[in-house]
């Protein structure tokens, strides 16, 4: 039996970084927590709690920083809510034994800047990605105006077709993992309502390559296997 292994296959470029950060703080003389899991990965963030790691929530960090442990606080690769950042950064400020890293990937980093700095009270923010994912509910965080998030062609469908201003001002975003020809399909239905449309294709590269190489293995292999 001849078995293929994808070229890229294992971490991306945001997941490494952060899971390397980590690796590395261990064991240097601090508690190290991870707001929320610092990736999607189970058996990783059990190694991570099997080597002293623990996973809390934004209601644990005030304990934390009034304990005056020395601790890092890793924000995972997801991002989290503006307002849960700011609550951190004000405690770190306060108490000196409190240190905040962020581990945001660059690619969700880029989209906050987009929302942040592309809507206002009179431009919407459309996200094609998962509503209750933390790198959704972290772009959300940063627009300014009415956000809309959908996760199908019937769910933007059913938007569009509801719409009674269509020529209010839009930008379109995707969550950095989303599939890359749902995107597209997206984006042309998008733009044929909403005619001035700012769209950005925030689909993460690593994520593109890793699609059409699954494609491309599809089609020469007997079955796979997708972890």
């Amino acid at each position: 039996m001849r078995v293929i292994v994808a070229k890229e296959a294992g971490f991306c470029f945001g997941v490494r970084r952060a899971t390397d950060f980590v690796e590395h703080a261990i064991g240097q003389g601090e508690d190290i927590c991870t707001l929320g899991h610092l990736i999607h990965n189970r058996p990783y963030n059990e190694h991570l709690a099997a080597a002293g790691v623990r996973t809390i929530d934004i209601g644990d960090v005030e304990t934390i920083a009034k304990s005056g442990v020395p601790t890092r606080v890793v924000i995972r690769t997801h991002g989290i809510p503006r307002g849960e950042e700011e609550v951190l950064r004000a405690l770190a400020a306060d108490y000196p034994s409190l240190r905040i890293e962020d581990m945001t990937c660059p690619f969700v980093k880029k989209i906050h800047r987009i929302a942040a700095e592309h809507t206002s009270p009179g431009v919407t923010l459309f996200v094609l990605g998962d509503p209750t994912h933390p790198e959704v509910l972290s772009i959300l965080s940063y627009a300014k105006g009415e956000t809309v998030v959908f996760d199908s062609e019937e769910a933007l469908d059913k938007l569009l077709a509801a719409e009674k201003n269509p020529e209010k001002s839009v930008v379109l975003v995707a969550q950095t993992t989303q599939n890359t020809i749902l995107w597209k399909k997206c984006e042309k239905k998008l733009k044929k309502l909403y005619t001035n449309a700012i769209i950005f294709d925030t689909i993460c590269s690593v994520t593109e390559n890793r699609q059409s190489e699954a494609k491309g293995l599809a089609a020469i292999s007997d079955g796979m296997i997708i972890i």
